[in-house]
């Protein structure tokens, strides 16, 4: 148990800081094209 509970905790911080570094490009991809916010989903 002492070993399963900081995995799980370093698997979710690792998804969070992919996602936030992964936010981070699109919005650079997004200035890059200049694409306006109603075509966006």
């Amino acid at each position: 148990m002492y070993l399963w509970l900081p995995l799980i905790l370093n698997i979710l911080i690792l998804l969070i800081l992919s996602r936030m570094n992964v936010e981070e490009t699109n919005e650079k991809i997004k200035k890059e094209r200049e694409v306006p916010d109603s075509y966006a989903w």
